[in-house]
């Protein structure tokens, strides 16, 4: 929560790609925004972030990419 409170701006802007790399976040303290399975641990350890979604509540669209915010690009989005 603390990464999202300190990137309102970014998280404001029209453009979504820019929106979701602001939701960018590794960082191993706290809850990282954007997780990649450890295979080393078990199952039940293995923190993934499997969707980044973007919400264009006037036009009535959803826009998904399937996994992180670090892989998205123009073409990894689909739209409903």
């Amino acid at each position: 929560m603390r990464h999202l409170e300190d990137n309102v701006e970014g998280l404001s802007g029209a453009e979504l790609n820019g929106r979701a790399l602001t939701m960018l976040s590794h960082a191993p303290e706290g809850a990282p925004v954007c997780a990649h399975p450890d295979l080393t641990q078990p199952i039940n350890q293995r923190w993934e972030t499997v969707a980044t979604i973007g919400l264009d509540l006037p036009a009535g669209r959803l826009r998904v990419h399937r996994g992180g915010p670090c892989q998205v690009t123009e073409a990894t989005w689909q739209t409903f």
